[in-house]
């Protein structure tokens, strides 16, 4: 039997499995300027997006992005987002990461001059 963590790494107590529908592979879209439509598969334990090409798994040409602007953390207990000390800060619907936070379907992440969106990958039927 699978035990439940006590703690999620954003240090709230895990949820009853309420997403039994939502698979382990998440996406991150971006949804502005030059790169629309331009994707990351999120399928490790941790994504780099920023504006260099080295060292980052989604590099985006805004000069406004930090080399390494933000990170994606793929854990047993979900995907979370934390900042990675960028100049311009890092927004998640509308409020400034200050620390790891856990991601939700469709959350809206501002980044630089960027705007990303954050899906999980679905299933027509339970598994």
């Amino acid at each position: 039997m699978e035990q439940t963590p006590e703690k999620t790494l954003d240090g709230s107590k895990p949820k009853k499995s309420a997403t039994t529908w939502l698979k382990e592979k998440a996406i991150l879209l971006v949804m502005s300027g030059h790169h629309f439509g331009q994707g990351l598969v999120l399928d490790t334990g941790l994504s780099v997006i920023g504006r260099q090409a080295e060292g980052c798994q989604l590099a985006i040409a805004d000069d406004k992005l930090s080399k390494q602007h933000f990170n994606i953390v793929r854990s047993p207990e979900g995907f979370f987002l934390d900042d990675a000390g960028s100049k311009n800060g890092t927004w998640l619907n509308g409020k400034a990461v200050a620390k790891m936070t856990r991601l939700a379907y469709g959350d809206r992440i501002i980044a630089g001059g960027t705007v990303f969106r954050f899906f999980i990958e679905e299933s027509l039927e339970r598994d």
